[in-house]
């Protein structure tokens, strides 16, 4: 009976330092990696005149992470 008693001490602590764990590392604040460079960073609308024109932006990633672009179309 006391095998018992000592093994479930045993868990119980390993769950508190599991549950002391888990909350450290949630509390930690995120990486924040550096955001995208899009160059031109402004375009002179007015100067383009009524019609279909290709828009070409050239954007670079300065993070270590790699990144997808959503809705960009391959080229």
């Amino acid at each position: 009976m006391k095998l018992l008693t000592w093994l479930f001490a045993l868990i119980a602590v390993g769950f508190l330092i599991a549950g002391g764990v888990s909350y450290w590392l949630e509390s930690q604040p995120p990486v924040k990696h550096p955001n995208f460079t899009v160059t031109p960073e402004e375009i002179d609308w007015p100067e383009c005149p009524v019609g279909e024109h290709d828009l070409v932006l050239t954007i670079t990633n300065p993070a270590k992470v790699p990144r997808r672009i959503i809705g960009l179309v391959e080229g």
